[in-house]
């Protein structure tokens, strides 16, 4: 097992890359106040020079199929709720910027952190969330 810190937005913008939660994760349940905390770290972070990294927790994941050439799978052992609240927060972040007309960041935007439109696969979401709970990143 390895443990390696990273930045959030560089897991999310990884190329040919699909994080899965697996069935037998719990469904996603962050309330509103799980969310604000998680929301109001970034914000604290993205406002202040001086703080150059914040721990937003572990998330921990499998690489499915090692020898396996192509998209690589990882299935979420722990994290999965921040997981998808961030994935939520970047598809506001897409919402925002086609509501202003901001179409260039909209797409980049979409095309890095919700899925990998070059991805050779039926699904380019870079979340792959249970059946279940896959209704949360379709409203």
């Amino acid at each position: 097992m390895e443990a390696r810190q990273r930045k959030i937005i560089d897991l999310f913008s990884q190329n040919n890359t699909q994080f899965t939660i697996p069935v037998y994760q719990r469904d996603y349940n962050w309330e509103e106040k799980h969310c604000k905390l998680l929301l109001d770290d970034i914000i604290k972070l993205a406002s202040d020079n001086e703080i150059n990294s914040h721990f937003v927790g572990s998330i921990v994941y499998i690489h499915e199929g090692v020898y396996k050439t192509g998209v690589n799978k990882f299935n979420i052992i722990d994290g999965q709720q921040r997981m998808t609240t961030l994935t939520l927060l970047f598809l506001v972040i897409c919402h925002l910027y086609k509501k202003l007309g901001v179409n260039y960041s909209y797409k980049k935007t979409y095309n890095r952190y919700i899925i990998d439109e070059y991805m050779n696969e039926e699904i380019q979401l870079k979340l792959i969330l249970p059946e279940e709970n896959s209704q949360i990143l379709q409203k």
